[in-house]
């Protein structure tokens, strides 16, 4: 048994088959679910409450770390049932241990009441910084790095919702994040909205909290990475007091044929005031 295995179960009661293939599993030591309530009960030893003040929060990783005796930390970070294909942990074990990666994640596949949907991940890389970059649901990450981590930056106090982003990009300082290329696991949901984000779901102001705390995030690791430029403003001066235009919108994309025809549409849709 060399994993410990967190479920982000926050505020909702726990139905057993979320739980099922990691109390079975040999290679699964320990099970926490992360809740914010201390009456949950089960009848398998090795499952237990984690209480936290909020699922993704610097308190609640700091709580995951300090509670795993073993070499891995398994993290299932959304609320779907997972079922990993056979061998499928042992599989993300193998690529950690070969790759020496900090952090491994795979395709996967939705099965939305007996349709299959594959979903493949894209690498990892250098600059990939954006908060909902999706891993899937199902993280591997090797405890050295992770101690690493706290060893050489220490993990940002008081955050609410960026904790695991803070621990993500300052993983990925000391260690690969590796993506690998095969389907190991599936997910199972009456919905795929449940397992994904939607693209501008960051400029819903019911986020701006959270959003806050991502850009505070981003910028402490943009200083360190030494790419950090400073806001800057000054004065334009034009002789012209006529423009045929308010306004120029210049969206940087690459290969976002998917997104890109709703951000025209939206620009397209903005009024000058």
């Amino acid at each position: 048994m060399i994993t410990t295995a967190f479920i982000f179960n926050w505020n909702i009661s726990l139905d057993e088959e979320l739980i099922t293939p990691f109390v079975e599993s040999s290679l699964v030591k320990n099970i926490f679910i992360l809740t914010n309530t201390e009456d949950y009960t089960h009848k398998s030893s090795k499952v237990v409450s984690l209480v936290t003040d909020e699922p993704f929060s610097s308190d609640t990783i700091k709580k995951i770390i300090s509670r795993t005796e073993t070499s891995y930390l398994l993290l299932v970070t959304q609320r779907a049932q997972i079922i990993p294909g056979q061998f499928g942990l042992e599989r993300m074990i193998q690529i950690l241990d070969d790759t020496n990666a900090g952090m491994v994640y795979s395709h996967y596949t939705v099965v939305i009441r007996d349709q299959r949907v594959p979903c493949s991940v894209n690498d990892y890389q250098y600059g990939s910084v954006r908060d909902d970059f999706n891993f899937g649901p199902l993280l591997l990450l090797s405890l050295n790095h992770v101690r690493k981590v706290i060893d050489t930056f220490d993990l940002i106090e008081g955050l609410k919702w960026a904790g695991l982003y803070d621990l993500r990009l300052k993983l990925s300082a000391v260690s690969q994040l590796f993506a690998i290329k095969e389907y190991l696991y599936n997910v199972i949901t009456g919905d795929i909205g449940t397992i994904t984000k939607h693209t501008f779901h960051y400029l819903d102001p019911r986020n701006k909290g959270g959003q806050i705390e991502m850009e505070h995030v981003l910028t402490d690791y943009l200083k360190r990475e030494g790419v950090y430029l400073s806001p800057s403003s000054g004065t334009f001066h034009d002789e012209r007091s006529e423009y045929p235009v308010h306004a120029s919108i210049i969206i940087p994309v690459y290969n976002r044929q998917k997104t890109i025809s709703d951000a025209i549409t939206s620009a397209l849709s903005q009024k000058f005031v």
